[in-house]
């Protein structure tokens, strides 16, 4: 289940204004008001989100009483919203090879980027993969 929604309000001047609420929560009486001329809202509808993959940037980094090690490295995840279950990447990324791997998957739903997950190889292990981990990184995960 989503973890927000978006609201969407109008005014009698045809004003248009969003809000990212709790999924559970409805707007109050502040997100009613119009931010352009102060009217209230005569409409307001709630939006869920589209079933789209998450995108996110893991930190790498690693601390052993000050020394820090992996400083500048990502991993690459994307998650179902729906149920969490996740893929994570086998290797670790500089920030802008990290966003431009996620940047793959942008628009996609959830069986669309975990298939093209398997193509692109951002599971597969090589000699720059994180050794030792409990995590079995490039396997779906619940």
């Amino acid at each position: 289940m989503a973890e927000f929604a978006w609201w969407e309000m109008h005014c009698d001047r045809n004003h248009v204004w969003w809000r990212s609420l709790s999924a559970a929560a409805e707007p109050s009486a502040n997100d009613l008001v119009c931010p352009v001329d102060g009217e209230q809202a005569v409409t307001a509808g709630s939006r869920a989100l589209a079933d789209r993959a998450e995108l996110r940037l893991i930190p790498a980094a690693w601390d052993d009483e000050g020394v820090v090690g992996f400083e500048d490295e990502y991993f690459v995840q994307i998650t179902d919203h729906a149920s969490g279950q996740f893929l994570r990447s086998a290797k670790t990324f500089d920030f802008d090879a990290a966003c431009k791997r996620l940047s793959w998957f942008r628009r996609m739903t959830w069986p669309d980027a975990e298939r093209e997950w398997g193509k692109v190889g951002l599971g597969e292990t090589d000699d720059s993969a994180v050794a030792g981990s409990s995590v079995s990184f490039g396997e779906t995960c619940e």
